[in-house]
Parts: C-alpha cells; structure tokens; sequence
C-alpha cells in the first residue's frame, strides 16, 4: 500500500502519440505522476518533468507492463492492443491494494 500523501498514479500507454503529448504535461498539472509507456521511450517534449516516468514497452508482450499501483489507465496506443493486455491490468493492484476495475468510471 502506497503513501496516502503521494500523488495519485495513472499508466498512459501510448504516450508518444500526438494526443500522449498534449495529454500528459496535463495529467501532471492536475498532480498525477504519470507512468508513461510506448516502444519509443525518447521523453516527449511536452512531458518533461518529475512526476512522468518512461517505461520502454512493446504491447504485443504485455507481460513486460511495469508493476505500477495506479488509479487509472489511459489507453493511446492502438485499441487491438488492449484485450491481451487487460489480465495483466487485473492481476496489478491500485493504490490502495485493490485490483484494476474495468466496469467503473475513475
């Protein structure tokens, strides 16, 4: 169980897509710390900060998703990429030691 005083956590996958780029210098603003993954793991310009750490992630193995207690995934990278990845996403626990939900809005 994490610090209740530390920022929530949210995984981007595809985060050096176009919309990754405006979105995550957002997600920091608001006080996430942003987990951000993509095979290209070159920092995106626009996310140059503390609270976004790079994860270099192919999403056709999903098994290599880092082990991140997050509240919340936002999914970038192409929609065929998600069904092998969400048994990895439900066996990860958020912050408060509970596993990924996928029926509840965040």
């Amino acid at each position: 169980m994490s610090d209740p005083a530390s920022p929530p956590k949210v995984i981007v996958t595809g985060a050096t897509s176009i919309i990754g780029h405006f979105l995550l210098p957002r997600l920091v603003n608001a006080g996430y710390e942003v987990h951000a993954i993509s095979r290209n793991c070159r920092e995106n310009p626009g996310a140059t900060d503390k609270k976004v750490f790079w994860h270099p992630v192919d999403m056709t193995h999903p098994e290599q998703l880092p082990r991140v207690n997050a509240q919340a995934l936002i999914h970038l990278a192409p929609l065929w990429l998600l069904p092998p990845l969400l048994p990895v996403l439900s066996s990860l626990p958020d912050q408060a030691g509970n596993r990924f939900r996928f029926n509840q809005p965040v």
